[in-house]
């Protein structure tokens, strides 16, 4: 199974974000529709079927060592920086989030071998794509975000399934910040 950890940003503000990014991406790029955005917090790739209820386990004990807290949202951007390919609602690292970040894939190094290295100091929500082999001269100028947080309360454990039109995302489980009890979706 193909897993990630991810922060979903309440539904307003997933749709305020695609609906922004929509308004400025040229045709070049796919937006991403608003139910899919999410901050990746630690992409696990590929997780055999019987590690995941431990996987599920470990990230949860992670999660409940944090207090919650939020990632202010500051700008609409192409990312990365070098080469973009995306155009991405970007955010400065805390501490915070660096721990969250941190902690995560400490705990789910056990269960997800090919998981990528931590990445705590690049949060952004990626909102639109190139398609396919399309190149872009000109991209859109940064737009800044007023007034844009996305509460980190809870982990997410997602399964992504491939697809021609983007990935399908299903989340497998709720991980609440600070102790709380973690439940199935």
């Amino acid at each position: 199974m193909r897993l990630f950890v991810a922060v979903i940003p309440p539904p307003a503000l997933a749709q305020r974000l695609a609906e922004a990014a929509a308004s400025i991406a040229p045709p070049e790029l796919r937006v991403i529709p608003a139910e899919n955005l999410h901050v990746t917090i630690h992409f696990l790739g590929d997780v055999q079927p019987d590690a995941v209820a431990a996987l599920e386990a470990d990230l949860a004990a992670a999660a409940a060592r944090h207090t919650p807290t939020e990632l202010a949202l500051d700008a609409i951007a192409p990312g990365p920086r070098r080469r973009p390919r995306m155009l991405w609602a970007t955010a400065n690292a805390t501490s915070g989030y660096t721990a969250i970040v941190s902690d995560a894939a400490a705990a789910a190094a056990p269960h997800a071998p090919s998981a990528r290295p931590a990445r705590p100091g690049t949060p952004h929500l990626t909102l639109a794509r190139l398609r396919g082999r399309a190149a872009l001269r000109r991209w859109p100028d940064p737009q800044p975000l007023d007034d844009a947080a996305v509460p980190l309360a809870e982990l997410a454990l997602v399964h992504s399934t491939p697809g021609r039109d983007g990935a399908t995302y299903t989340e497998l489980a709720t991980l609440p910040l600070g102790g709380q009890s973690a439940g199935r979706r």
